[in-house]
């Protein structure tokens, strides 16, 4: 769903719907294997860190405040940034696509690749009277919560990462710090896909009466969690005040674990910590233009102008986290041809990828034609259909050949009875790169000789009325997304044509591909049916495969199949585009997608 590229945070690899403009979701992994393609001992780069000065108050611009303060309900990525404050991960990737150990030590998968043996740092503490943080916390949660699939009060939105094709990874406590797990076929990369290396466990004796009593509501309000109280010295952060809607103000944490270490040694580097939150963007770039924030995401609109600002340092990043496309309704309520894979050809082929970038995206990212960027380690250009429009005379002829109930009049694209075909367009409303796209659009295929009538609507009204779908008794059902066969399985509103985007976990993407083109994708809300039986078998053979150079068959095959059939008429991937004030220090160009500035542990002030 797109997500808001213009704050993606170091590290942060969980996504989920958010606000751009446009509809994304998130991959929440991604896979890197050793030398010969399988796992092993994983603990991390340590570096000496620079004495650096300490001081001064960060403060940080956002139009979206926290939901809640509760660690594994967090599903959109202003509360999920609220709580990194304040507790960190088990692991995160480096800028050197390695595991860097957090609260976990070390990893360790077995030479058969099937049991993983995690080890707990020990001097991690919870905030009293809850004590260490040990293993025995992640075995609780693990089997109440992240596990619990028969059980849905907990409201926690990734159960299905804790299963492997449908059967439960098994954990147990091997000692006070150490956890097992056995998993239910082989997985030679899972030392990177391991979904517990992204939890953030609560103390069991806080957790226990509120799982007795099925309390989710009560959890979320609890004096603990609100205030955040039971952090210890597990993030970089404590909270201070939170006033909904306005700011959260944090103080550095001096008992932060990672301050031991060499490569984070007195970390956090700044005093305090404030997440201002705005009504709107722009007022946020005024406050970073005046100096009274010291880092913003950059509409693409502006980044030249703040390029021109002696204050301001503004750095750009090719390594944008989602794909943007247009989705076409191959449900029962939308045009039925686009479910014949020619003419979803012809509607790739009648824009310019180019113009979407230079005037949508204002020459900040790159053209995609499948499901991976072109930057992505699985991307074979050889094997990828680019369709190098506009090509509108070649557009109509794969029209015509295919639709032989419709036929071109004076131009115009009529149906059996002669009447012009018309598309609805839905599109979200307040975003100004969303505007230009959709008025495009219309102009391109108006040349096709289709009338385009957008809509424009709210995000909320947008996922609610016209992306979530469901069917009366249907066969099956993916979920809300994908409520059935799209036969009898179709959204509360008719569309045709919606601007979207997804997370494309590009060194992981068969786990994405999962979940938007299989016929029963979790995503698939558009009711995309693929043209080959066996896509789902592929999409697993890949994160199963025991060498890099078996994935990269897998996978260039697949991106090549996804390419051909344009299941969404794939556009861009965008760049990340952020500013800071320049008295900000340790500032790096991001080397790859899952890394950005961090200020938790690695920005300091060079003038406080």
């Amino acid at each position: 769903m797109p997500l808001d590229k213009s704050n993606v945070r170091r590290r942060s690899i969980m996504r989920t719907f958010a606000a751009a403009g446009t509809l994304g979701l998130a991959g929440c992994s991604f896979q890197q294997d050793s030398q010969d393609g399988t796992g092993s001992q994983t603990k991390g780069t340590q570096k000496q860190a620079a004495s650096k000065p300490i001081g001064g108050t960060w403060v940080e611009g956002t139009t979206a405040d926290a939901s809640h303060l509760v660690p594994y309900l967090a599903s959109d990525q202003s509360t999920q940034d609220a709580i990194g404050l304040l507790m960190d991960w088990g692991g995160v990737i480096n800028d050197d696509l390695e595991i860097e150990p957090m609260l976990f030590e070390s990893w360790e998968l077995s030479d058969s690749n099937d049991v993983l043996t995690i080890k707990l740092r020990e001097n991690l503490r919870y905030s009293e009277p809850y004590g260490k943080l040990t293993a025995e916390d992640y075995i609780y949660q693990l089997n109440t919560i992240n596990q619990n699939d028969k059980d849905s009060w907990h409201g926690y939105p990734y159960v299905n990462s804790f299963f492997i094709d449908g059967e439960p990874i098994k954990y147990e406590k091997t000692g006070k710090y150490t956890l097992r797990a056995e998993l239910p076929e082989k997985r030679p990369y899972w030392l990177f896909t391991d979904p517990t290396k992204w939890m953030k466990p609560l103390p069991k004796k806080l957790l226990k009466p509120y799982v007795k009593n099925k309390d989710m509501e009560g959890l979320k309000k609890a004096d603990e969690i609100v205030n955040a109280t039971w952090t210890g010295n597990l993030g970089p952060f404590n909270l201070k005040k939170w006033q909904r809607q306005s700011k959260m103000e944090y103080t550095k944490n001096d008992d932060y674990y990672l301050a031991e270490t060499k490569e984070y040694k007195n970390a956090p580097y700044v005093k305090k910590y404030i997440r201002q939150i705005f009504n709107e963007s722009s007022t946020t770039l005024s406050a970073l233009k005046s100096g009274d924030v010291t880092h913003a995401g950059l509409s693409v609109f502006k980044a030249s102008q703040f390029k021109q600002n002696p204050n301001v340092n503004v750095l750009s990043s090719k390594f944008g986290s989602s794909i943007d496309f247009i989705a076409m309704n191959q449900r029962e309520n939308g045009w039925k041809p686009f479910r014949k894979k020619a003419v979803r050809q012809a509607f790739a082929m009648a824009i310019d990828k180019n113009v979407i970038i230079e005037k949508v995206q204002r020459g900040y990212g790159t053209k995609v034609h499948t499901w991976s960027p072109k930057w992505g380690p699985f991307y074979d250009q050889e094997g990828v259909w680019v369709p190098n429009g506009p090509k509108i005379k070649k557009a109509k002829r794969k029209i015509n050949a295919a639709l032989p109930n419709h036929s071109y009049r004076n131009g115009r694209l009529t149906d059996s009875g002669g009447n012009q075909v018309e598309l609805k367009l839905v599109y979200v409303t307040g975003w100004k790169s969303t505007r230009i796209l959709k008025d495009y659009l219309a102009q391109q295929y108006d040349k096709l000789g289709v009338k385009i009538n957008a809509q424009g609507t709210s995000l909320t009204n947008l996922y609610g009325n016209y992306a979530q779908n469901s069917g009366k008794n249907p066969k099956w059902s993916a979920g809300s997304w994908n409520g059935g066969p799209r036969s009898n399985s179709t959204s509360k509103k008719s569309w045709d044509l919606i601007p979207s985007g997804f997370d494309h976990a590009a060194y992981t993407p068969w786990d994405v591909m999962s979940m938007l083109f299989p016929k029963k994708g979790s995503f698939n809300w558009w009711g995309y049916v693929p043209s080959r039986n066996d896509l789902m078998q592929q999409v697993n053979s890949a994160a199963k495969a025991s060498t890099k150079k078996e994935t990269q068959k897998i996978v260039s095959e697949l991106l090549s199949f996804i390419s051909k059939e344009q299941p969404v008429v794939f556009t861009d991937c965008g760049a990340v585009v952020e500013g800071y004030r320049k008295k900000v220090a340790g500032l790096e160009q991001p080397k790859n997608q899952y890394t950005s500035n961090d200020a938790a542990r690695e920005l300091y002030f060079n003038d406080r």
